[in-house]
């Protein structure tokens, strides 16, 4: 008898995974068109089942999404940020999601985990609210902490932790060795940073984006337009609004370490050994100031000075105006090469 019941609950139990399989197959026929089920066909056969989905789920969907044709990626653009499904989904409870891509995914890729998600390899979902772990993390969107080796995501709200971030838009915090997001809403912090827009602060090693409102503070800064300042040894802006400053020095005050070069093509402030900038506003202080198309303003230096024209005052030990002297130059040697002023001038100079 004990025998005979052994053998009942096998068969009963074989049975159950069988029903299950077959559940699961039928969903992923649902989703893809795919007739086969992801158990028993190759692993080229389920990339092709998903890919099928991916193409169905692009057709009915609003524009902006769009699949690709190698799986690599289901969607890009502004939700993108998913990488293909792994080869075998089974259904799970909401609350938790365990993925081993691209072999295996505890929840299938469109569903949402409202908890915890682990992945070991890489695991994908539609959106993920809680905690999000793993080596590969891929998902359209995040709501709380993300904690991975590379986090590949279309929108953060929340914080971002990973060796690598590749991101679309943030709302709080990305933290890694390198970051790349389009638009960030509050810190980027890493030893490289890149970014299209920052509205708030830039923090690292080296530091890239488009527009900047608020503050690039790092090693190198780079940006097309910055509504702010930029701190740092090397700073480059095509256009700012703001100032140009060196690293605040520990230990001495608060003393200014100048920074070493400070380039700009409009500028209301550079300070540092090195400033250059097409239209300098305000003023310029280092050791050596150019503004190659004019200066308003001052230009204050205990070396150097150079305007193509000046409107304000140059202050140092040689100033040189090349086309148009409107204002004072105070040095021991003055140069005016074209209009306003002597040619030459001991101590000072005057032109209007």
């Amino acid at each position: 008898m004990r025998s005979k019941g052994l053998k009942i609950s096998c068969i009963s139990l074989l049975v159950l995974l069988v029903l299950l399989l077959l559940n699961t197959g039928h969903a992923q026929g649902q989703r893809g068109g795919c007739e086969i089920h992801p158990a028993l066909a190759s692993p080229a056969t389920n990339r092709k089942c998903g890919m099928s989905g991916s193409a169905r789920r692009s057709n009915s969907s609003s524009a902006g999404k769009s699949s690709t044709s190698s799986g690599v990626g289901r969607q890009s653009g502004p939700r993108g940020g998913k990488l293909s499904a792994p080869w075998l989904e089974l259904p799970s409870l909401y609350i938790f999601s365990l993925g081993i891509g691209p072999v295996f995914q505890l929840s299938p890729a469109d569903n949402n985990i409202y908890g915890l998600r682990i992945n070991v390899g890489y695991g994908t979902n539609e959106e993920v609210w809680g905690l999000d772990l793993g080596t590969i993390n891929s998902a359209t969107r995040l709501y709380g902490l993300q904690l991975g080796g590379w986090n590949k995501i279309g929108e953060v709200i929340g914080l971002q932790v990973g060796l690598a971030n590749s991101t679309t838009s943030a709302y709080g915090f990305q933290l890694g060795g390198w970051n790349y997001i389009e638009q960030i809403t509050g810190l980027q912090n890493g030893l490289f940073n890149s970014a299209s827009a920052v509205s708030g602060l830039q923090l690292g090693g080296g530091n890239t984006a488009a527009e900047v409102l608020g503050l690039q503070l790092g090693g190198v800064n780079e940006a097309r337009e910055v509504l702010g300042l930029q701190l740092s040894f090397w700073n480059i802006a095509e256009k700012i609004n703001g100032l140009q400053l060196g690293l605040l020095t520990p230990g001495v005050g608060l003393g200014l370490l100048p920074s070493l070069w400070n380039e700009a093509g409009q500028t209301t402030g550079q300070m540092g050994v090195r400033n250059v900038a097409d239209h300098a506003y305000f003023f310029q202080i280092g050791a050596v100031n150019t503004a190659t198309a004019a200066a308003y303003g001052f230009q204050i230096s205990p070396i150097y000075n150079r305007a193509r024209e000046l409107y304000g005052i140059q202050i140092g030990l040689i100033n040189v105006v090349t086309r148009s002297l409107n204002g004072l130059q105070i040095g021991l040697l003055n140069i005016s090469r074209g209009s306003g002023g002597l040619t030459y001038a001991p101590l000072i100079n005057l032109g209007f």
